[in-house]
């Protein structure tokens, strides 16, 4: 039996018109993939769910044509539904938001934003037996089902799962539960379910129990040596696709085309077993086309179909001239070089004005390649979308790079650290978010092309949050003088990247007045300098400037979730006076070293217990704060 090529449209995160869909069809098959898997979430508008608006959603003939679409390809497709995490879409309407796992409460991703739909509510059973079965219906052609069932941090919040969760010693038998329950109605349907497999590395007891026919998708998107490493569970590295074998599960590795270098590895890891395919994810791409990642969507292809198996350069090249249809040799090299670099990828870079993560030899690395890629690009004659779309990236990436080093400054600045001439950043600052309103206006000429009627909200808020936030940084500019402000510095060890860590951080003066900054989420104090895809661990050095003007007294850090964050280091500069650490005090129940926090040195503070497995599986260990308590004195 040949093996599955799946490569992903992410449409529940940005919708797609019908024609790029057959578009992007055609390209998968000319690169060897067999199998299209749609990422839905609620995008088909149906009779059991009339909520979502029409512009927003697909009705069941258009459906119809985007499956009768890949069935005259030759080309399985796969709706991708889940009916556990990533409900928000579904839940965020007030018709279905009683089915929530924290319809009782908050839980730990925060007040009023539900993600995750109970698995054993009734009401919310019947809703999605109702839809599944809807769904499965219009893919009239498809073998298989996906249903998600990933990344649930709030897996037992309710009174109902609570319960069963007391009962069983654990959250197994709830998950287990819900694996077999949707896999019954599945198979009555007629389809063969798959779901991601990371929420097994809580409760690996059960693996020997899950039903034979279930395929587990295992995403790892990382570089792979010798073994996977897990995206939770502390990044534990195990010989999984062995313990499946052993077990008489199929199963198949999820890359991200994104990083060939876990595109590579990855492989390399699957093809010592006996994978019934592999798949290719792409996600988000919601602020712009899919263009860019097209190259390295055929890169992944060609590997998968033997093409240049054991060269990955020449793969790249060859990738690069065939889809962007250049053949310059400098031009290659140059496209192939901007295409395989994660962090050109970035996010929206959030200068709040009063807050920055400080470059490190990583930074600086990446901003002189970034230029020199960026020289480059002038001399490519080549003038394509898939040029510009390239083109694009590497020009962000430079103003994002500069707009950070201009942050810096001025924050040094105002904080009395260094002085720096403000009249040339906020020339530099208004040269650069004139390039922003070019490119947003290119943006949204390339949006039209190719998105055409379809709302360009994720757009439109990625590039209004950066010029909103340079128009911040300019007005701090403005206002500023040198020392009026204070500086809060955390030095901080980021030991693992795929935790939820939420963070508070508390100064107090002299006079009483205290300030907090609470950044709840995805490794909040990293910053916009961080991305998932880093190497870790992790060392930054994060700076606030302060709105308090007296002598700062204390700083109070604590930490709660699944996970734990390391401080090396706090102090504070006021007036242009240092106020360091004197002493500390831990308090809650996960801390380690904090004595180290009175010396300036690669020793650390742990805060937060770092076992994430017992955070997840424990009732109420997420909601413990642990923290430290430092107190300040002037350095005379």
């Amino acid at each position: 039996m040949e093996k599955l090529k799946i490569v992903q449209m992410d449409l529940g995160r940005q919708k797609e018109p019908l024609a790029e869909i057959l578009k992007f069809f055609d390209f998968a098959k000319k690169y060897g993939y067999n199998a299209i898997a749609l990422n839905l979430e609620d995008r088909i508008k149906t009779k059991t769910y009339p909520y979502a608006s029409d512009e927003e959603s697909y009705l069941p003939s258009e459906v119809s044509e985007i499956v009768e679409g890949a069935y005259a390809r030759g080309l399985e497709l796969i709706p991708v539904v889940s009916n556990f995490a990533h409900a928000d879409r579904f839940l965020a309407h007030k018709e279905l938001m009683h089915l929530s796992e924290l319809r009782e409460g908050e839980g730990f991703h925060s007040a009023g934003v539900h993600v995750t739909a109970c698995p054993l509510l009734p009401d919310a059973q019947a809703f999605y037996d109702a839809y599944f079965t809807e769904v499965a219906s219009l893919f009239v052609h498809s073998k298989y089902f996906h249903a998600g069932l990933d990344e649930d941090f709030d897996i037992g919040s309710c009174s109902l799962c609570k319960a069963d969760v007391r009962a069983h010693g654990g959250m197994g038998h709830l998950f287990l539960s819900h694996i077999k329950r949707t896999n019954a109605l599945l198979n009555a349907l007629g389809k063969e379910m798959m779901i991601w497999d990371d929420m097994l590395v809580f409760c690996p007891e059960i693996i020997p129990r899950i039903p034979k026919n279930v395929i587990l998708c295992t995403w790892c998107y990382d570089y792979v040596d010798p073994y996977p490493r897990a995206p939770f569970a502390n990044s534990r590295q195990t010989d999984i696709f062995a313990v499946y074998e052993k077990n008489g599960l199929r199963y198949m590795p999820a890359v991200w085309c994104n990083f060939t270098h876990n595109v590579d590895t990855f492989t390399k890891y699957a093809d010592a077993y006996h994978p019934m395919g592999y798949y290719n994810t792409v996600w988000g791409m919601s602020a712009e086309p899919l263009l860019f990642v097209y190259p390295l969507i055929a890169y992944a292809g060609m590997l998968w179909s033997g093409r240049y198996k054991d060269d990955p350069a020449e793969r790249m090249k060859a990738a690069v001239r065939e889809v962007i249809g250049v053949e310059d040799p400098m031009a290659v090299a140059a496209l192939a070089r901007a295409v395989d670099k994660p962090y050109l990828n970035r996010g929206v870079i959030y200068l709040l004005g009063d807050h920055i993560v400080r470059r490190n030899p990583n930074f600086e690395d990446e901003y002189k390649e970034v230029c020199l890629l960026y020289d480059l690009f002038s001399l490519i004659t080549a003038d394509n979308d898939f040029v510009r779309a390239i083109r694009y990236r590497v020009e962000r990436a430079k103003l994002l790079y500069e707009a950070v080093t201009l942050a810096e400054r001025v924050i040094d600045h105002r904080g009395g650290m260094y002085k720096t001439d403000l009249s040339a950043c906020e020339k530099g600052l208004l040269a650069i978010r004139a390039c922003v309103e070019r490119q947003y206006k290119e943006q949204c000429v390339l949006w039209e092309r190719y998105r055409g009627g379809i709302p360009r909200e994720h757009l439109d808020t990625e590039q209004g949050g950066v010029l909103r936030a340079i128009d911040r940084l300019i007005g701090s500019v403005r206002e500023a003088s040198f020392a009026d402000r204070g500086l809060l510095f955390m030095q901080l060890l980021l030991p693992e990247k795929t935790v939820w860590v939420g963070v508070r951080v508390t100064v107090e003066y002299a006079d009483g007045e205290r300030e907090s900054f609470a950044p709840e989420g995805y490794k909040p104090l990293a910053g916009p300098c961080y991305n998932i895809m880093d190497k870790g661990p992790y060392f930054y050095v994060d700076t606030r400037m302060l709105k308090g003007k007296g002598a700062p007294k204390r700083i109070t850090v604590s930490v709660r979730g699944t996970g734990s964050a390391c401080l090396q280091y706090a102090f504070c500069v006021c007036g242009g006076t240092k106020y360091l650490p004197t002493s500390v005090a831990p308090f809650g129940p996960w801390h380690h070293g904090c004595e180290h926090l009175l010396t300036n040195d690669t020793r650390h503070a742990t805060l937060g217990n770092p076992d994430m497995v017992r955070a997840m599986t424990l009732e109420g260990a997420r909601k413990e704060e642990s923290g430290v308590v430092i107190e300040l004195a002037a350095d005379e």
